[in-house]
């Protein structure tokens, strides 16, 4: 069984940066405002997402992320969120499957998480599937297939809807949604994928079979290769910030951070566009700033904003 390394699994999501010749990708950026949001269970041992915070990150996301339109992760309308195949959904798994070591919790968070920006049928199983399958190739399962068809066969709809309908945006069971028919073909389609019948379909879950397989394979999104192939193809001469926040991922891991260091009690969140040139600023999610530098580009107001965390370029558009 291949032996997964915890902290090169999650820097190889902000590796996309480097292969994609950017400083910052949507990938990253959303994995990092994952990783902020995560907070310790104060009754488990294990870590949640806090959804105050993870909204409010989400709302700045949109003030700074790079300019790609497809990536829309608030205010997912009910005509689209059935079928959206949300694209950034392993940036913001990993962290979550990483910094857990208990399987129900990974499980919980996992399609919280997908719920909340997709009700797509085939997008929630596969990523189901990948989050069981990385938590057993962590712990060097010996049966690991026979674990991962287990889990498929005992997964029912009566029980996952009584665990996570309250979840879902939208009522998932009108009838031109075809709910518990959609449901059991995904799941036979997911069975005959374990089966080695390859439908055409779930890419990144075949992906990590293969590699189980012993095949020399990765995955299309190259969060996960052979160890080897690894370190023959990726310099970790990244943002030390990534560095750091797998660092500390790994500590939320080990229960070593204290939850009442990270719960915002009060948000403190001012407009960052109202402040000068020059002028210091406290805010909950960015912590104590300093505007660098502002001005008017392309009919848009942007501010450059100096951070603990480094300095991000926002953007208002259009001006107003």
């Amino acid at each position: 069984m291949l032996k997964l390394d915890l902290e090169k699994l999650l820097l190889n999501i902000f590796q996309q940066d480097k292969m994609k010749s950017n400083k910052h990708t949507i990938f990253s950026q959303i994995s990092m405002i994952t990783i902020k949001s995560l907070i310790p269970s104060p009754e488990n041992v294990g870590n949640f997402i806090d959804y105050n915070r993870f909204k409010e990150e989400l709302k700045l996301l949109k003030l700074y992320k790079i300019e790609d339109k497809k990536h829309e992760l608030i205010n997912i309308k009910e005509n689209v969120y059935f079928k959206y195949k949300d694209e950034t959904i392993y940036a913001r798994l990993i962290p979550i499957i990483i910094s857990n070591k208990d399987y129900e919790i990974i499980e919980r968070e996992v399609v919280k998480n997908i719920l909340y920006t997709t009700g797509d049928i085939e997008v929630l199983l596969e990523w189901m599937f990948i989050s069981k399958l990385i938590f057993l190739m962590i712990e060097e399962n010996d049966n690991t297939l026979g674990e991962l068809k287990e889990y498929i066969i005992n997964l029912s709809q009566t029980g996952f809807l009584e665990k996570y309908g309250d979840k879902y945006l939208y009522d998932y069971l009108k009838p031109d949604l075809n709910f518990e028919v959609k449901f059991e073909r995904v799941k036979v389609s997911i069975i005959s994928l374990l089966h080695g019948i390859d439908m055409g379909k779930f890419k990144y879950l075949k992906d990590l079979l293969d590699i189980v397989d012993g095949k020399n394979a990765e995955t299309m999104i190259g969060f996960i290769v052979e160890k080897s192939k690894l370190e023959e193809k990726v310099l970790y001469d990244i943002d030390k910030s990534y560095e750091r926040m797998a660092s500390y991922i790994l500590k939320l891991r080990k229960s070593r951070i204290d939850p009442s260091d990270l719960k915002i009690k009060k948000y403190i969140l001012p407009d960052i566009f109202s402040f000068k040139e020059g002028e210091m600023f406290f805010h909950s999610l960015l912590n104590n700033s300093r505007v660098i530098k502002k001005e008017v580009q392309e009919n848009s107001l942007t501010s450059l904003v100096e951070t603990r965390a480094g300095i991000y370029l926002f953007k208002r558009d259009p001006l107003n």
